[in-house]
């Protein structure tokens, strides 16, 4: 379990993003429990620890669909 081997090194966050349902959750340590800190999906504009002063389109990270020839 990835999260429990984190928290074990001291990583106080995590972003688990899912292209397919193009959503972000984004998961903060909290004594040994990780709690969910924030969701955010589609194109919304992400501030989210520990990197809240550097804001971005979460679309950026999809794929723009392919445009057929």
């Amino acid at each position: 379990d990835k999260l429990r081997i984190y928290a074990e090194h001291g990583v106080k966050h995590c972003w688990l993003v899912d292209p397919d349902a193009k959503t972000l959750e984004v998961l903060a340590l909290t004594g040994d429990k990780w709690l969910l800190a924030a969701t955010f999906k589609d194109a919304d504009p992400v501030a989210a620890p520990p990197f809240e002063v550097h804001t971005f389109a979460l679309d950026v990270l999809w794929p723009e669909d392919e445009i057929p020839a």
